[in-house]
């Protein structure tokens, strides 16, 4: 059968020799065209003789059982094939009632193959991604599913001969049924998939029912939650300098930040309960700034409290948490939210929207060089979701601001070696596609020299092209004339940002960017992870359909 059939090619990789034996003939030919030194029905008069004169009459080192059904032939004929003490390795699903004499006088080892290998079913290791130390394990299942594409890659295994047929994806259920009652005398199936469905014309609107936005007082009463590295350099010293914000409570995990916090931004006081802050009367904005994992779960519970809420990126670093969000904002009517896409705001990005405003479909390349990370550092652990999730939202939303268009397919490619780090799995190439035509192309590195600089953008539209190189100048080309214009220092926009929440939050206005769009990005960067395992393209408007 299927395993059989990739069982041959394995084993001949390794350099063993390999007899095949299959109750079909045409089984048969196909292994040998595969690898096998012989490969013949169990009832062959020659089988016995085959087996003598490869093994010098002793038999076979190991039998493995690729076999499935009721039948216990294949367990007596493992027996007569093996030679003294040889091993019997069940892959298949079949009728193992063991002959236990005969197995007794050759002493026969008899093993179970667990699929995939070390790791599978458990937990820790298949959803948390917590691998084996290869010096105790060096076969896991990541390992072993590694080393099966490294084969097929170079070759040693090829798949197109063991498949015997296409289906559409429609006919699933059938074919399996087919499968399971006998009716299909088939290897291998292949699904296919409608590729020719048309994109779709737009993504449905959030609407909220009008409700009247009470405006803040003559100051935005702000609550942090989390003040950690990037909140205390890149958001808490605007926000301590901004005439419409009052810095009110600041909440971290331990009395000792909170208090570091106070000293150095003047807050009116401090708590390691983040949820008394959500229920606080004199706060009308809240700004999360703790790890990725507790975002959606915090911007829950801040706009289900009624306030105006400000999450770093990213907003959520699964779809499940993702729909919690959105229904959030439905449930509460509340759609006072912000991501922090501070990118949009900084002088060098609006540079470049002013350059290519009006120019149509643009096509957008971003190569981001983020960089090594050191072997310690947090983003490594899996439950807060992967680098690319984490970082990837704030260069997809240029796109989204750029284009002022909605994206509604995602394809995407990563760096795939043999034996790979975190950081390389994370060196990925996403390119979406936006409902007025545009395409951006993401590309997201940490394999460089750090000496290049982390971020190049260049837009083509219109008749000109507009390079941004590391928001330090500005580079306009246009009726073959060269124009740069320079920024002003290496500014990415926290200050904007923040200023634009204070001043949304204090005028009751609409938030600086639109809940659509922050949805919509958030969207776009978890969909990248699924085309990278799907392999194709991810169709957006399949997510918003059931949302």
């Amino acid at each position: 059968g299927l395993l059989g059939q990739i069982l041959v090619q394995l084993l001949k990789a390794s350099g063993a020799e390999v007899i095949g034996i299959d109750l079909m003939e045409s089984r048969c030919r196909l292994a040998e065209s595969l690898g096998a030194h012989a490969a013949m029905t169990p009832d062959d008069p020659r089988l016995g003789s085959l087996v003598a004169r490869m093994t010098g009459g002793f038999g076979v080192d190991c039998v493995f059982i690729t076999a499935g059904g009721a039948s216990n032939a294949p367990v007596e004929l493992a027996v007569e094939l093996a030679r003294d003490r040889a091993r019997v390795v069940d892959v298949g699903k079949t009728r193992l009632d063991l002959p236990w004499n005969d197995y007794y006088l050759k002493e026969l080892d008899v093993r179970f193959s667990r699929s995939y290998g070390p790791g599978r079913y458990d937990p820790s290791y298949e959803e948390a991604g917590i691998d084996y130390p290869i010096g105790y394990v060096r076969w896991t299942e990541r390992r072993n599913m590694a080393a099966f594409l490294h084969l097929v890659s170079t070759g040693h295994v090829k798949l197109d001969p063991i498949i015997t047929g296409v289906r559409p994806f429609d006919e699933a259920e059938q074919v399996y049924q087919e499968m399971a009652a006998g009716q299909s005398d088939v290897l291998g199936i292949v699904f296919s998939y409608p590729d020719d469905a048309p994109l779709a014309a737009g993504a449905p609107v959030l609407r909220l029912p009008q409700t009247e936005i009470r405006a803040a007082a003559d100051k935005v009463g702000i609550g942090v939650v989390g003040a950690g590295n990037y909140a205390s350099s890149m958001l808490l010293p605007h926000l301590a300098k901004s005439k419409g914000a009052a810095l009110v409570e600041v909440a971290t995990a331990t009395s000792l930040s909170a208090q570091n916090a106070v000293n150095k931004f003047s807050f009116a006081r401090s708590s390691t309960d983040y949820r008394g802050l959500l229920a606080a009367a004199d706060i009308d904005a809240v700004v999360i700034a703790t790890r990725h994992s507790s975002h959606a779960r915090m911007v829950v519970e801040a706009l289900r409290a009624g306030k105006a809420t400000y999450v770093e990126k990213p907003l959520a670093i699964t779809l499940e948490e993702l729909e919690e969000v959105r229904r959030a904002i439905v449930e509460s009517n509340n759609d006072r939210l912000m991501v922090g896409f501070n990118r949009r705001f900084s002088t060098a990005v609006r540079m470049v929207a002013d350059e290519i405003a009006g120019a149509g479909p643009l096509v957008m390349q971003y190569r981001v060089h983020a960089g090594q990370l050191d072997k310690g550092s947090w983003y490594h652990d899996p439950s807060e979701g992967s680098r690319f999730v984490g970082e990837a939202g704030h260069f997809l939303d240029v796109f989204a601001y750029l284009t002022g268009a909605r994206p509604v397919a995602v394809s995407a490619m990563s760096l795939r070696p043999f034996e790979s780090t975190p950081d390389e799995l994370d060196n990925v190439i996403a390119s979406v596609q936006y409902d007025d035509g545009s395409v951006g192309n993401l590309l997201y590195l940490t394999q460089g020299d750090p000496s290049v600089p982390k971020e190049w953008l260049e837009v083509h539209g219109g008749g000109k092209t507009v390079q941004l190189h590391n928001f330090e100048s500005v580079h306009i080309f246009r009726n073959g004339k060269l124009r740069k214009l320079r920024p002003g220092g290496l500014n990415k926009g926290q200050a904007q940002e923040m200023e634009a929440l204070v001043q949304a939050v204090r005028a009751g206005g609409q938030m600086p960017i639109s809940v659509d769009s922050l949805l919509d990005t958030t969207l776009t960067t978890l969909a990248v992870a699924d085309a990278l395992k799907s392999g194709g393209m991810t169709r957006l408007a399949e997510y918003w359909r059931t949302a």
